[in-house]
């Protein structure tokens, strides 16, 4: 990305057409990468207010591929939370059977289920703890 931009940059001008794709670029890359909202918001208002098109259609272009690419990276957040809590409760699962039914140590249920030591010890700690639920 950093070269394409430097290539578009030494020449003395740059189509409509490239300085589009070239900003999209630039705020597919913003979203991607792991900045605070408030850091991606004031570099897509640098883009907007500082970088810009010789016509308004370019200009309602950018605006719209910037909200799609809004979209899709939520969308993937959103995603990655499924994911990660599914990973979670997998995890969970897997530590109870392995100290339910084996004999393994705590480490070696940690090195298998890819968690802690402290994860396993926590899930081993709240096994033994009275259930109040099944109590009443």
């Amino acid at each position: 990305m950093a070269l394409t931009v430097k290539v578009i940059l030494k020449r003395k001008r740059i189509t409509e057409d490239e300085l589009l794709n070239l900003k999209i670029e630039i705020a597919k890359n913003l979203l991607e990468r792991k900045l605070s909202k408030t850091k991606i918001r004031r570099l897509l208002g640098f883009l907007r207010l500082y970088i810009r098109f010789e016509n308004r259609e370019s200009g309602v272009k950018f605006e719209e591929a910037v909200d799609h690419l809004i979209q899709e990276n939520k969308s993937m957040g959103i995603e990655e939370l499924v994911k990660s809590a599914f990973k979670e409760e997998f995890a969970i699962e897997t530590t109870e059977n392995l100290l339910r039914e084996s004999s393994f140590s705590i480490e070696k249920i940690a090195r298998i289920v890819g968690v802690s030591t402290e994860f396993v010890q926590k899930i081993k700690d709240d096994m033994q703890r009275p259930n109040p639920e099944v109590l009443s």
